[in-house]
């Protein structure tokens, strides 16, 4: 029995009980869900040009995902704005959602308060902090959240909240009943990546013992390009593991050349591609033709696929909660507490050394 399979062991390691917060991703997307409804929004808001989401890290990310997710579905151009500057395009038509998991993400403030000069028509996703007062002083709406946990495991609450809006002021359609449906699958997928089901059985346990001790680079077309993006900065502040992501087709064009130096790239790297149902077939052909091309050079790969997932949304959330457990379970294996982020404090506490200028 490998490590594991023993759980009972696992707070040795994980010593702030960071599974439970990634348990508990459904309960975090039903929660958002049925909140966002509850937030009041201006009538003049259903009419926007654009939409911009900012934020940062474990806060962006959530839009990142959404947006990959309805690229097809919205009829307006979407963008995550990951810093301190908006570009010159937003203006009164644009609807600005700024996501900050503390509310004091200094970049986000800051594009947040340009945003606010424009006369966007913003909105609000945080937990506290100066942001939620700046929206409560000037009326903006605020989706504010009570959840405990590093912003990463807060994904839940982002991604539903950032999808919750945009349907609400009916720039997609996605129905309740749709919702409610991937989230009994998400309960139902937990049964079998559960911490308590062997690696013989556990799709996400699995799939860490392959990652162990590797550099991982993530393949993904479609919206599962945001979801490889999710997992490279999953794999870094969980397992503290080098992994970088690629986005197919370009990979066809600079990726697979790169794959002859340093000589022993083989032994230190592993490729995992992501395959969606819903690839575009040229993607699905490029990804077989990318797997003869790693074969020749003995280099390690995995496809990854979900089952049972009957619709775009259940089968990018099934990858989220699938990659999510597998992150945590290589952390478990490094032997190295997924929770602290000690070089971003670091660099936080650095930071600090010379103010911010609001």
């Amino acid at each position: 029995m490998n490590d594991l399979d023993k759980p009972e062991n696992y707070a040795k390691i994980d010593q702030n009980n960071l599974l439970k917060n990634v348990s508990e991703f459904p309960a975090q997307c039903e929660q958002a869900w049925e909140e966002i409804q509850k937030v009041v929004f201006p009538s003049y808001y259903v009419s926007v040009g654009k939409v911009v989401i900012l934020g940062m890290g474990g806060s962006a990310i959530g839009g990142d995902v959404v947006k990959e997710f309805v690229s097809e579905k919205c009829n307006i151009p979407i963008e995550v704005i990951r810093d301190y500057k908006l570009p010159a395009y937003v203006n009164k038509d644009t609807l600005v959602l700024a996501s900050s998991y503390s509310g004091n993400t200094e970049e986000t403030l800051e594009a947040f308060q340009q945003a606010l000069f424009k006369k966007a028509k913003t909105v609000v996703i945080t937990t506290n902090g100066e942001i939620s007062k700046i929206a409560k002083s000037q009326k903006i709406p605020l989706y504010q959240f009570n959840y405990n946990t590093e912003p990463r495991q807060a994904f839940g609450f982002s991604f539903s909240a950032v999808l919750g809006i945009l349907n609400k002021l009916a720039l997609i359609d996605i129905q309740d009943e749709e919702f409610k449906e991937t989230i009994t699958h998400l309960k139902g997928l937990y049964s079998q990546i559960q911490p308590t089901v062997s690696t013989s059985s556990n799709q996400a346990k699995k799939l860490a013992e392959q990652l162990y001790n590797k550099i991982v680079i993530i393949l993904g077309a479609g919206y599962l390009k945001s979801v490889g993006k999710r997992f490279k900065t999953q794999l870094n502040e969980n397992a503290k593991q080098l992994s970088f992501w690629e986005e197919l087709p370009e990979a066809c064009h600079n990726f697979v050349v790169g794959l002859e130096f340093p000589e022993k790239i083989a032994q230190d790297i592993f490729v995992l591609s992501l395959a969606s149902k819903f690839d575009h077939p040229r993607n699905r052909l490029r990804q077989n033709i990318i797997f003869d091309i790693l074969n020749k050079h003995g280099i390690p790969y995995e496809e990854l696929r979900v089952d049972h997932a009957s619709t775009e949304l259940s089968e990018i959330l099934s990858f989220i909660y699938l990659l999510d457990f597998t992150s945590y379970y290589l952390a478990i294996l490094n032997k190295t507490d997924p929770r602290p982020v000690s070089n971003i404090n670091y660099l936080k506490d650095r930071l600090k050394e010379t103010p911010w200028r609001k």
